[in-house]
């Protein structure tokens, strides 16, 4: 068992399949095989022995473990990082060059006749903790990459880029694909921050190259021997403390960031390279609304190797972090990746083995799952263990404490659903009060983010809390679902209940299962139902007294007033859903919010999935002017289901009060109108003040170049030191570039973009919200004019005339430019008693302004006497000036 994951983002990696090739060096008539789901789990059952185990995808690099099991025992494998495979590259038998992937500089040479026909031929770079197999302890890898080719080649000559300085000498080590291990390809010197090296004869398919370096010391391993398998030495040495450090610290949700932990050793520091830890790294989420939403804790290996040459050389690891899938698809105000470094293996993935004659397999605090006989088909290795309510990847809601929760379980099945409901049990060290009702809840999600599904009671005993039987006689008394998947386990104390028991029916008034069913009095229970497939029934716990019973299944509903008697008595309610049209469910921001992000792209969150064409007519996004007028704003829509996101054309004005606006015209995809209309107010937050040590006037957006790149400029005290910044295109998917400032505050990058794109420009200040404001307008490559449309805008020429272009000047894209005369010239000479201090040329583009222009000359007028003083345009009527 273990976990497959992306090198590129350090998270869980799907679509990955896993395959055990042989056991014992023998190949499998029928090879034990699986593919990653979201969590980028993997279990496989194999019998006693050493397994060869391969991990691909395709347009990825491939992973190998040899892996030896024991009977009735599970093990972790450790982690295979796979990488996104480089774009190949076709040569024909004159060959060329392949540049790689990764670190620019590493590339492939073939010379003319190494090729018998056109080959493809890929270098992907691999960081140090996605080596295809691990490095026998001792060694540390300085540079790596996976070279692929759709042909055979028969000499070429490899660069490979390293982290040494030059004049080192490091081992060049190609993996064996038959045997798994690193075979010694001799040793060479660093030179230009790379080595080169000549690569065997008849090269093709896959092969990976790594360039490595020994310990020195106590933890050397044997010296490399050309041709030979490199040697490691024993395990050993502890380690004491870890520290992680990530550059940047903050990140866009598309963003990427590399971790580097150093690591504190025992007395005796014998802590070979190689060795391996595993990292837990739990995500936290806050969205603009307010709601916390935490994603579910995931465990990473990772190998300790040794930053330099010689004994003195530090311990650390290093790899690449983003923020999860979520982070990017909700509207978060802020997020947090917690890393946490534990001893190796303590992700869960071993376990003991479970078989179809059931078990027992407990945790380490005491808690233990009781598995039936033929519960499971084949051998699982299972994992029982004690969390926190901190790990759930869930915030409590409404209507539960934490001190309700006695205890929180996880399990691990393996991704498989017993066959047969298991009992489950919290150890407390003491017995319960007698007669305490209970409940166990699960976490699930159905698609609409995780909840709490009440799959058991609980019964007080000697030991703790357990799960009551469920037997033949309770499916129809009380259909829970009981223990039967991996996940979530909360041990919930609750007031006495009593239940409701029934059938769910759809409109149609066909028995249907997986509609959701929930119970309130004076607040939301916090848990939900769903009733069973294919035949409808349902149990639902309930206090005792006046509740409303609510059945849903995100598009069709219906609510019912009813009431539990006494405790622990049932009550039969059958409910058939109504056809109803969709609701409002959230906003963000909230109806009354301050503060407000000036880039906010509101959201409203339906029950079900909206139509399209019915959004733009019917959700308005108002600014409310001082005067109590209003100003409707210009914006797109984008529709993902029942998520619909108003994005502004432009940035909104600072501490403005704005009005979202939802009308009944949005309806659901069978045509049913929205029950009510909504409108939420909010406030933007104040711009950035003087003091803040920000002057984004200094901030210049160049238009594209004739690479299609535009190039943001800010000159020295745009921003503070060392501020991290980065552009993006709000009106086209392209590459998002970051930059650090310098130390005089001023930065430069570029973006892709034309000059009909909207660039915003984010400011990540330490301690303080991020900043985000929209650049423009696109300026001239020589700062003499700009590119302005019909929103009107006003900037300075670098000659220093000022232009105030008013909004709808110009009805399409105009370039506006001013070019400076010599000082006092004109063409033809002006009339007599005229005399002339500032002459320039205003330069339209061929457009025609359809509103004034304000100009302000780059100094005071200098004519004798009070004036008056006029700005002529010179024009010619019928040929004369």
């Amino acid at each position: 068992a273990g976990t497959a994951l992306d090198a590129a983002t350090g998270r869980p990696l799907a679509g990955v399949r896993v395959l055990v090739e042989s056991t014992d060096g023998v190949p499998l008539a029928v090879q034990p095989e699986q593919t990653t789901a979201g969590d980028g789990r993997f279990q496989l059952a194999v019998p006693s022995g050493a397994h060869r185990v391969v991990f691909s995808r395709e347009g990825w690099t491939s992973a190998y473990r040899v892996v030896a099991t024991e009977a009735g025992q599970g093990l972790d494998v450790f982690d295979p990082r796979l990488t996104p495979r480089s774009v190949g590259t076709t040569l024909d038998t004159s060959g060329g060059r392949v540049n790689g992937s990764g670190r620019e500089g590493s590339y492939l040479d073939v010379p003319a006749g190494a090729l018998t026909a056109a080959t493809s031929i890929a270098v992907t770079g691999l960081e140090e903790q996605a080596l295809p197999a691990p490095l026998p302890l001792g060694w540390s890898p300085r540079g790596a990459v996976w070279v692929e080719a759709s042909g055979a080649i028969s000499t070429a000559t490899l660069r490979m880029v390293v982290d040494q300085p030059n004049g080192l000498s490091l081992e060049v080590v190609k993996l064996d694909a038959a045997s798994l291990t690193w075979k010694s390809l001799g040793s060479t010197q660093v030179v230009g921050g790379a080595v080169t090296f000549p690569l065997l004869p008849g090269n093709s398919g896959a092969s990976a190259y790594a360039a490595v370096d020994a310990d020195r010391g106590a933890t050397a391993p044997p010296a490399a021997v050309v041709g030979a398998p490199l040697g490691g030495v024993l395990p050993g040495g502890q380690v004491v403390s870890a520290s992680v450090v990530f550059d940047p610290e903050q990140v866009l949700p598309s963003q990427r960031s590399e971790a580097t932990v150093s690591y504190v050793l025992g007395a005796d520091s014998n802590v070979p390279s190689g060795t391996a830890l595993t990292l837990e790294i739990r995500e936290e989420l806050r969205l603009l609304d307010g709601e916390v939403r935490r994603e579910e804790p995931f465990f990473a290996d990772l190998a300790i190797y040794r930053t330099a040459e010689g004994s003195a050389g530090t311990p650390r690891s290093v790899f690449g972090l983003m923020p999860s899938e979520a982070a990017a698809l909700l509207p978060i105000e802020l997020g947090r990746d917690d890393v946490v470094v534990n001893l190796y293996g303590s992700g869960g993935g071993g376990g003991n083995v479970v078989g179809s004659g059931g078990g027992s397999v407990s945790s380490s605090q005491g808690d233990r799952l009781d598995i039936a006989a033929g519960a499971l088909d084949v051998p699982t290795a299972v994992v029982v263990e004690r969390r926190a309510v901190a790990d759930l990847p869930l915030s409590l809601p409404s209507g539960l404490a934490v001190g309700d929760v006695v205890g929180v379980v996880r399990l691990d099945l393996g991704g498989r659903t017993l066959r047969l409901p298991a009992s489950l049990t919290l150890a407390l060290g003491s017995a319960p009060v007698s007669g305490q009702d209970g409940l166990l809840l699960q976490v699930v999600d159905r698609g609409r983010g995780p909840v709490l599904h009440a799959v058991a009671r609980l019964l007080a005993t000697a030991e703790g809390f357990t799960t009551a039987p469920i037997g033949a006689s309770d499916s129809g008394d009380l259909p829970f679902d009981g223990v039967r998947r991996g996940g979530f386990y909360l041990f919930v104390k609750t007031p006495p209940l009593g239940f409701f028991r029934g059938t769910t029916f759809g409109t149609n008034g066909v028995a249907r299962g997986g509609i959701e069913v929930s119970v309130r009095d004076a607040v939301v229970r916090p848990w939900v139902q769903a009733s069973a497939e294919p035949s409808g029934l349902y149990v639902l716990p309930s206090i005792v007294g006046a509740v409303m019973v609510t059945a849903r299944d995100g598009v069709d509903a219906i609510e019912v007033a009813s009431a539990i008697p006494a405790a622990d008595a049932r009550v039969d309610l059958d409910l058939q859903l109504r056809v109803v049209g969709p609701r409002l469910v959230s906003t963000t921001p909230v109806d009354g919010a301050t503060a407000v992000p000036l880039g906010i792209e509101p959201t409203a969150t339906f029950s079900e999935a909206v139509a399209p064409i019915s959004v733009s007519s019917s959700i308005a996004l108002v600014e409310i002017l001082g005067d109590g007028s209003e100003r409707a704003l210009d914006v797109t829509f984008e529709v993902q289901g029942s998520l619909v996101r108003v994005i502004p054309t432009a940035t909104l004005a600072p501490d403005a009060r704005h009005e979202l606006r939802i009308g009944t015209g949005v309806v659901d995809l069978q045509g049913n109108a929205l029950e009510n209309a909504s409108v939420v107010a909010f406030r933007t937050a104040l711009a950035p003040p003087p003091s803040d040590a920000l002057d984004l006037s200094k901030v210049v957006l160049f238009e594209p170049d004739a690479s299609g790149f535009a190039r943001v400029v800010g000159r020295a005290g745009a921003v503070p030191s060392g501020t991290l910044l980065v552009v993006e295109n709000a009106s086209a998917l392209v590459t998002v570039p970051s930059v650090e400032s310098n130390l005089d505050g001023s930065f430069e990058t570029s973006i892709a973009a034309t000059v009909e794109h909207t660039i915003l420009l984010h400011v990540l200040r330490p301690a303080a919200n991020e900043l985000i404001v929209e650049l423009g307008p696109f300026r001239t490559a020589d700062l003499k004019g700009a590119v302005v449309g019909p929103r009107g805008v006003r900037f300075t020429t670098v000659d220093g005339y000022e232009i105030g272009v008013l909004a709808d000047t110009f009805t399409s894209l105009a370039r506006v430019r001013v070019n400076p005369l010599a000082t006092g010239v004109t063409e033809p000479v002006l009339p007599e008693g005229l005399s002339t201090t500032a002459d320039f040329a205003l330069d339209f583009g061929g457009a025609t302004a359809e509103k004034p222009l304000e100009i302000a000359l780059p100094r005071p007028l200098a004519a004798t006497g009070d004036g008056p003083f006029f700005l002529l345009r010179l024009i010619d009527l019928n040929g004369s000036d």
